[in-house]
């Protein structure tokens, strides 16, 4: 009984995420990716989110129902396009961060963003970002990495989100290179308290600058966070410090 429950409560959540798909009742939230320095911000993060007051508002569970439903790629068809069609008032020269789910790269709907047709006219490929999460393990490295060497070369650049200390989000940055690479928030939340914390993240610094890969904190939400992350090295984070994710793209706040 209990296991036909579970069923009959899977394909609820099936049959209720893909309707919000076909409605395309999914919006963009916009947050600044900034310079901890400078304070200047160096571009934005589209993070999608399903209808407010809902389970599916988040997008762990909204990603997570699709992986269970088989409907990643139809899901993040639409939240890349939405993200698209919402940066016509990014800022010439900003970056815009999108995320990627790993099986979706050989996605011949995100090659079609090559032609144009779903950009802004003032977006160059130059400005996008494809952030590869680790929601799911990438199984095939020397595959996967052909295929983003694919986009680089096209002018993408590319990030790895929510990079930890472990072996998968370490073999990523080796095998990838990437532009980017994302802290996990985990690492970030009170690390100025936690030498532990601090010192993976001196260790995951100098890592990304031998390898010449921006380091990106995640998380950020109070000053001395921000304090600590400048002296161990990182220079570019985000957070609700300096702004909560927004329909439009805001600027950040003054936090001194």
């Amino acid at each position: 009984e209990a296991e036909e429950e579970q069923a009959q409560d899977a394909d609820k959540r099936a049959k209720a995420l893909q309707q919000i798909i076909s409605e395309e009742n999914i919006h963009i939230l916009y947050q600044p990716i900034v310079n901890l320095i400078t304070r200047q911000i160096i571009g934005y993060e589209a993070l999608s989110r399903g209808p407010a007051d809902t389970e599916f508002e988040r997008p762990n569970k909204l990603f997570r129902v699709a992986y269970e439903a088989d409907l990643v790629l139809k899901l993040e068809r639409l939240c890349r396009r939405k993200a698209l069609e919402g940066a016509k008032k990014l800022v010439p020269g900003h970056l815009l961060f999108i995320n990627v789910e790993p099986e979706s790269v050989e996605d011949f709907q995100l090659r079609q963003v090559v032609s144009g047709d779903v950009l802004q006219p003032h977006l160059r490929l130059e400005q996008i970002v494809l952030e590869i999460t680790e929601r799911s393990a990438v199984v095939n490295f020397g595959a996967f990495r052909d295929t983003m060497e694919y986009f680089r070369n096209l002018g993408f650049k590319i990030s790895i989100d929510d990079a930890s200390a472990g072996y998968t989000s370490l073999q990523c940055v080796a095998e990838l290179m990437p532009d980017f690479v994302k802290a996990d928030m985990s690492l970030i939340r009170g690390i100025d308290r936690d030498p532990v914390k601090q010192q993976l993240i001196t260790t995951f610094s100098s890592l990304a600058e031998k390898a010449r890969v921006a380091l990106v904190a995640e998380g950020i939400e109070t000053l001395e966070e921000c304090k600590t992350l400048i002296k161990l090295g990182v220079q570019l984070g985000q957070g609700y410090l300096f702004a909560y994710p927004d329909e439009s793209f805001t600027g950040i706040r003054d936090i001194e």
